[in-house]
C-alpha cells in the first residue's frame, strides 16, 4: 500500500488530492481505496463479489474499535505451518478505525461487475488495481474497459501480475 500510494503522490503532485479522482476495481474488503482516500483523493471502490461486500461493509460500517475482533484464518490450514500452533494463531482487526478519514473525505464503494457499472468514457484519472487482472474471464476485455474510463492522460497503476496479451 505505501508504495501504491507514494506512487499516486508522485503522479499527481501538481493537482489538488481532493480533484483527482481514482477508482479501485476488485476492492474487496476496500483497504486500498480506504487507503487512498486516506491520503486525501477522492476514491471509489468497486467489488462484485457478495461475500467480499458483505465483509467490506462490516469492516467499513461497523467496526470503529481497533483490534476488538478475533480471527483464526489458518485453523484448517494443515499445510505451510512452521508448527502446529501456528494453526491457532489469531489475527485482530481492524487495524485502523474505518470511521477515521478526514472530514471531508470522498470515499464510497459500489457493487457489481466493473465493465457493466463504469461505462461512460474519460471518467478517471487514475485507476488503481491490486491482484484484479488475474480475475479476468478475458483480460483484453478488462484492459479496454479500463482504457475507455481512464481520462485522456489519465494513468493504470497495476499491482499483480502483468497481463500478457
Amino acid at each position: 500500500i505505501n508504495r501504491k500510494g507514494l506512487d499516486i503522490i508522485a503522479l499527481f503532485h501538481f493537482r489538488d488530492p481532493s480533484k483527482v479522482n481514482i477508482l479501485v476495481p476488485g476492492a474487496g474488503l476496500g483497504r486500498l481505496a480506504w487507503e487512498i482516500a486516506m491520503l486525501g483523493y477522492a476514491c471509489q471502490g468497486n467489488e462484485w463479489s457478495f461475500f467480499m461486500l458483505f465483509s467490506s461493509n462490516f469492516v467499513l460500517n461497523r467496526c470503529s474499535e481497533i483490534n476488538k475482533y478475533k480471527l483464526y484464518p489458518w485453523i484448517h490450514q494443515f499445510s505451510n505451518n512452521r508448527r502446529s500452533a501456528d494453526q491457532i494463531r489469531p489475527i485482530f482487526f481492524p487495524d485502523v478505525d474505518p470511521h477515521s478519514l478526514p472530514p471531508g473525505s470522498n470515499f464510497s464503494m459500489t457493487a457489481g461487475d466493473f465493465q457493466e457499472i463504469y461505462s461512460e468514457c474519460s471518467t478517471w484519472d487514475c485507476i488503481a488495481t491490486c491482484f484484479f487482472i488475474d480475475t479476468a474471464h478475458n483480460v483484453i476485455d478488462y484492459i479496454d474497459t479500463i482504457w475507455k474510463i481512464l481520462k485522456p492522460g489519465g494513468i493504470w497503476i497495476n499491482l499483480g501480475r502483468r497481463p500478457e496479451v
